[in-house]
């Protein structure tokens, strides 16, 4: 399975080629890696920074008007071509040899692929809450997006952990190390493109609370999915010896 990582960023030079660096690095099956960056149109540096890594990387940049980060997201999502998709950062360096075998290999023991695979972020959430989550294209085509489009910055994540948590399809896998370096604890600069961010917390907080039972309705999709996959399954015939 080809993981699809989508990787918004806005003038963080640095950040974007650690992110980059450590893929070439850390990853197995490179052949088996997309990457997709995602910025706004008047972003400085990624335009070029893609192109010094097409030799080592399968990789591309989206350039769009100014969005908010969903709709970066979505818009990511629609132009991947992999299975699994990663919701990653320019704050986030990966820290462990093969992750993606370990990723890919939770994703296949369950054959219709309705998971979530987080690892630990090394410091500001831990197994707590799955930042930087992995989910299936099965996922993004049941509910429509892999980003949820009511929020404006925060909470993308939680949504995602909440929901598949609440149906035991939430997997912390302990041996993945992906380091988010977020300001907060004190490894990277609080820069414009965190500020800019905050400006959203306190309404989308007002959405978070406002919205569980989008979120309901989004499990029983899910769960739906679950259960016609199942059914498919087991009628497939036998063509066992």
């Amino acid at each position: 399975m080809t993981i699809t990582a989508l990787i918004p960023t806005r003038n963080r030079k640095d950040g974007l080629i650690r992110i980059l660096e450590s893929f070439v690095s850390y990853t197995s099956n490179i052949d088996k890696l997309e990457v997709i960056v995602l910025c706004d149109d008047d972003e400085l540096y990624a335009e070029t920074i893609v192109d010094n890594f097409k030799t080592t990387l399968n990789i591309k940049c989206i350039k769009n008007p100014r969005k908010l980060l969903p709709e970066i997201f979505n818009i990511g999502c629609r132009e991947s071509s992999g299975e699994i998709i990663w919701l990653g950062s320019d704050d986030s360096v990966i820290r462990t040899h093969g992750w993606d075998n370990l990723v890919r290999n939770e994703f296949l023991k369950f054959e219709d692929r309705m998971i979530l695979v987080y690892g630990d972020d090394l410091g500001l959430h831990g197994s707590s809450m799955a930042t930087l989550p992995f989910v299936h294209v099965n996922l993004i085509k049941t509910l429509g997006y892999i980003a949820a489009p009511m929020f404006n910055h925060y909470y993308l994540d939680l949504w995602l952990h909440v929901i598949l948590e609440g149906m035991e399809r939430l997997f912390y896998l302990p041996d993945l190390k992906i380091e988010h370096m977020h300001h907060a604890i004190s490894r990277s600069q609080h820069d414009e493109t965190y500020i800019n961010g905050e400006k959203y917390f306190l309404l989308d907080y007002g959405i978070w609370y406002k919205t569980e039972s989008l979120r309901i309705k989004d499990a029983v999709k899910l769960q739906k999915f679950i259960e016609s996959y199942k059914k498919t399954y087991e009628n497939i015939p036998n063509i066992a010896n």
